[in-house]
């Protein structure tokens, strides 16, 4: 009896290897399933990514809109302060001219 269940033991043995070696681990559609799960994530994280950016870059762009509204902000000043000297002294003012004002000049780039 001994001889019989050591051969049912082995032959069992490689019944259940054959088996397992056969399935091939895991399917074509949970791979593939898998694989179309990091793909998302991957994307997902590339649109936070650029998400990110874009805030980074309306915040920049933000900040660059306040500092040419500080500038034009300050040269009207300055041309007022320039202005009123010039009354006290009796000169005659000159105009702000840039853009519209001023054929020969252009653009107006303090528009």
């Amino acid at each position: 009896m001994g001889k019989k269940l050591l051969f049912l033991v082995i032959l069992g043995v490689f019944t259940l290897g054959t088996v397992v070696v056969s399935c091939g681990g895991p399917s074509k559609e949970l791979i593939a399933y898998y694989e179309a799960k990091v793909q998302k994530q991957q994307a997902e994280d590339e649109y936070n990514r650029l998400l990110d950016l874009n805030a980074q870059y309306k915040d920049e762009l933000q900040q660059e809109i306040q500092t040419l509204k500080d500038v034009k902000e300050k040269h009207k000043e300055i041309h007022a302060k320039r202005n009123e000297e010039e009354k006290k002294r009796g000169k005659e003012i000159t105009p702000l001219l840039h853009g519209k004002e001023d054929p020969e000049a252009g653009i107006d780039w303090l528009k």
